[in-house]
């Protein structure tokens, strides 16, 4: 686990856009709050609970829609995902947990019964449970408490500390200014500081973590991007390379794209070189990949 202080709207800000064009081929109403509340937590973890807990809503929900909240209880946060579903009876509200389990296994709508089962085990594992509150016939509300952060008042080096030095006085090129970047990266907190650390340069950012979120991305993107930054490990096994090929495929065969990882090894270095690909290894410094991007977009 990797828990951490972390700003949940970032967090929310990519649920609600990977989940909003499901909502709207079902005609449902689909909110997450916004808030400026900062969780102590795996944000990895914690997306995945949510994520599951939202596509599961959306899948059984009919008719209104399904809203997220975050609301302050003392030491802890209420992430809170409602739907006007059509509730779940008393009797099988801990057996939907289990792993394999649907309450009407004729129903088309549900999936092989796995998402509520690893919302359960993410949850336990972080230490903490997901409640249930249902009403048949009206809806549903999971919800469960996470503990507060505190985020530093300025991170150790800036957010260039990520890349692993501190800001540096060398000019940014106007050749970054509205520069059209797709930044991938499976830990929120790295790509919400990864994302102003761009910003900082002039690009225009559109970012994504893995899973929905990426998939998303790529079926959105109507013209290529400039240049795509992506780490090579995303989550549930999936590769930036891959995500790299899809968007070549379907934009640009020639499309700039920078590959980051910590894995030194030299499989990986094949892997990626394969692939025609440049390869960066964390942390990197910012100069040198103001230096790269600058040989990419020039070649």
């Amino acid at each position: 686990m990797n828990q951490q202080p972390f700003a949940l709207e970032p967090l929310l800000g990519q649920l609600q856009q990977a989940y909003s064009g499901v909502a709207a081929k079902k005609k449902l109403r689909f909110a997450v709050c916004p808030t400026s509340a900062v969780a102590y937590s795996d944000p990895a973890l914690l997306q995945r609970i949510l994520s599951n807990l939202i596509s599961n809503a959306l899948r059984y929900t009919e008719a209104g829609g399904v809203v997220v909240t975050c609301r302050q209880r003392g030491d802890a946060l209420r992430l809170e995902v409602w739907d006007t579903g059509p509730g779940i009876p008393r009797e099988y509200q801990d057996a939907i947990f289990r792993e394999f389990y649907r309450i009407d296994r004729t129903d088309a709508r549900g999936g092989v019964g796995l998402g509520l089962a690893i919302v359960r085990s993410c949850s336990e594992l972080l230490g903490y449970g997901v409640r249930l509150s249902s009403d048949p016939g009206r809806g549903s509300r999971f919800y469960l408490d996470v503990p507060r952060g505190t985020l530093p008042a300025s991170p150790p080096g800036g957010v260039e500390s990520l890349f692993g030095d501190a800001i540096s006085d060398e000019p940014v090129s106007d050749q970054f200014q509205g520069l059209r970047v797709v930044l991938v990266d499976d830990d929120l907190v790295v790509l919400e500081r990864t994302c102003r650390l761009l910003e900082r340069w002039g690009c225009v950012v559109t970012a994504a973590s893995s899973g929905p979120q990426a998939e998303a991305l790529v079926a959105r993107l109507t013209e290529p991007p400039d240049l795509v930054l992506t780490d090579l490990r995303l989550d549930a096994g999936e590769a930036g390379t891959d995500l790299i090929a899809r968007l070549r495929a379907r934009l640009r065969p020639n499309l700039p794209a920078i590959v980051l990882t910590g894995d030194s090894s030299l499989n990986t270095a094949r892997e990626v070189r394969r692939a025609g690909l440049t390869l960066l290894y964390k942390p990197v410094p910012p100069a040198k990949l103001r230096a790269v991007m600058r040989k990419l977009l020039e070649a």
